[in-house]
């Protein structure tokens, strides 16, 4: 437990001070004002339904940029620059090496995630306050979307860990990636289709192909809720608790690939 929380601490220090990560906070740090007091104004009705609309887009596609950069970025090149070597070297597992890895990943995109949260919460309260609002604020809603965010992004970054373990080069970790990330947004829409009377008539294979993409693939479309933060929809406990659980299991089965692949792997 040691090793890991050490590894943790090296990668959360090394990562909290990569040009990409602040270069990209602070950026959306100077954009929040922007949104929120330029761009949601024009919308006159629903002001502040823009501005969160427009917030929690900008801390999603934030913290995307993030989770696959750092994810690649820390991972591969310390097996690239040999740093891993090193460390493996000494009486540390390949299994505390890729945990301790994880965590600290998780907790640099955590401090991402908690920075954006705080500023765009300002900007949000400020302009429920300058503008007459037909509904009240939902912010259980808001932290619930940003939180199911920041769990499918860190499935994200332990699949861009797995990758990072098994590739031979920086490219392959970041387009499979996105593809994991691209095909879990459309698998249910994709899935939707196959199961509907339409979808019936399409060749057999390319509903077997679909299902087994379905099945295997995260559903990331179970983590997007923008639209009842935006609206303020109630928001059933179980809904985020079963969203938890999928996050949970699915973390563990790709930590774990990635550990068996690790151990296999032969380090030159």
């Amino acid at each position: 437990m040691k090793d890991i929380l050490t590894i943790a601490k090296i990668t959360f220090i090394g990562g909290r001070r990569d040009k990409v990560f602040l270069t990209l906070i602070i950026i959306s740090v100077l954009i929040f004002p922007l949104i929120i007091f330029a761009i949601s104004p024009l919308s006159m009705r629903q002001v502040r339904e823009v501005a969160v609309s427009l917030s929690l887009s900008t801390i999603s596609i934030v913290l995307l940029i993030l989770s696959i950069f750092l994810g690649i970025n820390l991972v591969y090149k310390d097996i690239e620059r040999k740093f891993s070597h090193t460390v493996l070297s000494l009486p540390v597992s390949r299994q505390s090496y890729l945990i301790g890895k994880f965590i600290g990943l998780a907790g640099i995109i955590g401090v991402g995630v908690i920075t954006l949260t705080i500023f765009s919460s300002i900007g949000i309260a400020i302009v429920d306050t300058m503008y007459t609002q037909n509904t009240v604020m939902s912010w259980t809603n808001f932290y619930a979307a940003i939180l199911f965010d920041y769990l499918s992004l860190l499935i994200l970054v332990a699949v861009s860990i797995l990758v990072s373990t098994i590739s031979t080069n920086i490219f392959s970790p970041l387009f499979i990636t996105l593809a994991v990330y691209i095909i879990g947004y459309i698998s249910q829409t994709v899935y939707d289709y196959i199961i509907s009377p339409k979808g019936v008539e399409l060749p057999k294979f390319i509903g077997i192909i679909s299902k087994a993409v379905y099945y295997i693939f995260p559903n990331f479309t179970l983590f997007d809720i923008k639209f009842k933060a935006i609206y303020g929809i109630h928001l059933e406990i179980n809904n985020i608790l079963n969203v938890t659980a999928y996050s949970l299991l699915y973390l563990v089965i790709l930590l774990s690939i990635a550990i068996v692949a690790f151990r296999k792997r032969e380090m030159l």
